[in-house]
């Protein structure tokens, strides 16, 4: 156990009734409580039973309190934990006595499973010790938890309740004004795709392209449309721009459907996996409670927790999705322990540095991504030598300790809040205690992250390539039944994979169709090479305008490679060192504006729409920010890099 000791809670005085109820006393250690000896909880799977710990409270009635009276809504369900109660009906005959209620008794859960008041009055016979779950947090759980519903459900139907359904809101209520309002937008946005795309195949020509490039252009334009409108999911629109390109005959099956077999699919397929086994063997979460209790308890500190945490993975997993995959549990069991607000400033933070530690810095270590392999491959060949791992990092470093800087203090000043985290360490040596000694699927995770870390760190000896490194390891997985069928079928994003291997795929096809030569010769006529060689800052410029209009339609590695193909041979004929130019675009190559751009981001985004746990529109405004961050940092690099004689 993490702490032996009992704690010590405040006291308080709840008045308003003729009755007074004792909250929060002294009541000895929660870590004492058997809960797998409670029926409501016992047949809970261990890992949602440690996550439900640290919401219930532990409080104290004195003889003849009430809990709560017939009407009341049901805000909460209770657990005896010591002493006893009775249930008493009050109906046109007076009150009547139905049941005592003692040790591990349920109190109140019907109200909360079905939203109607509550049906009786329940009140201390004797003094009174009980735990205390809030509907947010029990509706979470009955959300998340499948083992959890199956047993709600076997309640209901052993109750016999005569009804399931809650009452609607107002917010589930939508008036015809707004549906129709809403359908003509819609309608008017697939006008849209259908009219820009027809325009293009019309004109493509005059642009100076072919029919097979301009039609291809075409559909990639209506795939962009979709995913700004958000009229399908992310997936969707990729798939229409695979199907339609096998059905003209643009380009050859095996191209158009690389991206299934591409080691960037792979890789993710592999690093999600390893995540799902890190998340459901509860590995994670007793990493979380050790890095909780040994940090300081304040929002500062917890921030800088998960920072450091993506920040150690960078150089370790070469793949954002991969790092993603690993810390996003982080940021949400983070809040959960924590009590955060749901949406609230705190939670935001908590997510922005979830993201932030898992992709900021991809740019400074050689190894934290594929693309980055890329740049030094485009490299003069007596180049390469003079920006391997030490040498990269020594000329990188500089821009990430400046991004680190202002992102901190943007943080500081459009997240600051009040809001006090609130965790028991009593409630996480409950946790640690029935979590217990590591299982076969935590040894499975760790031996897996362990055997991957050498194998990166041993590279340069073996040459095995990172793909196939961690689709062993997935493959190690399941062999040993640490991630099994069931998990494997459900717990996997196959729509992120889906989407993934769809844009390796589209944008290979545009390579095949001379598109990025296409857009090459546009931006020379437009004197792109004389701005490189005549005014750097503007030229850095310019790259930031063209990545964020190429981000459009185009995926982060593949604009990146397209512009590092583009500019880096042109940068060493008018004498700029060409690493240079592919880490300008490796760094600005990450802004984006819309989610559908940043595949990693849409882990996290799908874990938002889960349990709503940051505010999307403060988050996507914030990321509008980091998104000058990146560029006004390689500005201020640039003395720099002319001291140590790149520039």
């Amino acid at each position: 156990m993490l702490l032996q000791s009992a704690a010590t809670v405040s006291l308080g005085i709840r008045r308003g009734r003729k009755d007074y109820s004792l909250w929060n006393t002294e009541l000895g250690d929660i870590g004492r409580i058997n809960f797998r000896d409670i029926p409501l909880l016992k047949e809970l799977d261990k890992i949602d039973l440690v996550k439900l710990i640290p919401h219930f409270e532990l409080l104290e009635y004195q003889a003849g309190a009430t809990l709560f009276r017939q009407g009341d809504t049901g805000d909460a369900l209770f657990i005896i934990v010591k002493g006893s109660a009775s249930v008493v009906v009050s109906n046109h005959s007076g009150r009547a006595k139905i049941a005592n209620l003692g040790p591990n008794d349920v109190i109140g859960e019907m109200a909360l499973l079905t939203g109607e008041p509550r049906s009786a009055d329940v009140e201390a016979l004797t003094d009174l010790a009980v735990l205390r779950l809030k509907k947010i947090s029990f509706d979470s759980l009955a959300g998340e938890s499948i083992s959890f519903s199956r047993h709600l459900n076997k309640i209901l139907a052993r109750k016999l309740y005569k009804s399931d359904i809650p009452p609607l809101s107002e917010e589930t209520i939508t008036s015809p004004l707004k549906e129709n309002s809403h359908l003509l937008v819609r309608v008017c946005q697939w006008t849209l795709i259908f009219i820009i795309p027809a325009f293009i195949v019309l004109y493509g020509r005059e642009m100076g392209l072919e029919n097979r490039p301009s039609y291809f252009l075409a559909i990639l334009t209506a795939m962009v449309l979709m995913w700004i409108f958000k009229l399908v999911d992310e997936y969707v629109p990729g798939l229409f721009v695979l199907s339609v390109t096998l059905a003209m005959g643009l380009a050859p099956t095996s191209l158009v459907l690389s991206g299934f077999a591409s080691d960037g699919f792979f890789m993710a397929l592999s690093f999600l996996g390893l995540g799902t086994v890190i998340l459901i063997s509860g590995l994670s979460y007793r990493v979380l409670l050790q890095l909780l209790f040994r940090l300081p308890n304040t929002q500062f500190w917890h921030n800088v927790g998960l920072l450091l945490t993506g920040f150690f993975l960078t150089p370790l997993i070469p793949s954002a999705n991969g790092r993603m995959a690993l810390v996003s549990p982080f940021a949400e069991d983070m809040a959960d322990i924590l009590h955060l607000k749901s949406q609230g400033a705190a939670s935001t933070r908590i997510a922005l540095s979830a993201f932030t530690g898992a992709s900021l810095l991809s740019g400074v270590f050689l190894s934290s991504k594929s693309v980055n392999f890329i740049i030094l491959g485009l490299l003069p060949r007596h180049m390469q030598d003079k920006f391997q791992w030490a040498d990269w990092t020594l000329a990188a470093w500089v821009t990430g300790v400046l991004m680190l800087i202002m992102y901190v203090i943007g943080v500081h000043f459009v997240f600051h809040n009040q809001e006090i985290p609130r965790f028991s360490k009593e409630h996480m040596a409950a946790q640690m205690e029935l979590l217990g000694k590591a299982g076969l699927k935590e040894w499975g995770a760790i031996v897996a992250v362990a055997v991957f870390v050498v194998g990166i760190v041993t590279l340069p000896l073996h040459k095995i390539q990172v793909s196939w490194l961690s689709l062993a390891i997935l493959c190690g997985l399941l062999f040993s039944g640490s991630l099994n069928k069931k998990e494997f079928r459900e717990r996997i994003d196959w729509p992120f994979l889906l989407y993934l291997a769809e844009l390796v795929g589209i944008i290979r096809v545009f390579d095949y169709l001379g598109l990025d030569q296409w857009v090459g010769s546009g931006l020379s006529h437009i004197g792109v090479d004389k701005i490189m060689s005549g005014n750097f800052t503007l030229f850095i410029t310019f790259i930031f305008i063209a990545i964020f209009f190429i981000r459009l339609a185009v995926p982060i590695s593949a604009t990146i490679v397209i512009l590092a193909a583009l500019f880096m041979p042109l940068a060493e004929r008018h004498g700029i060192n060409p690493w240079i130019i592919g880490f300008v675009i490796l760094v600005l190559g990450e802004i984006w504006v819309f989610p559908y751009q940043c595949s990693y981001y849409l882990q996290l985004q799908e874990m938002n729409l889960k349990k709503q746990l940051y505010n999307e529109n403060a988050f996507l405004k914030f990321n509008m920010l980091m998104n000058f961050v990146r560029i006004a940092a390689i500005y201020l690099s640039i003395p720099y890099w002319k001291m140590i004689g790149l520039l």
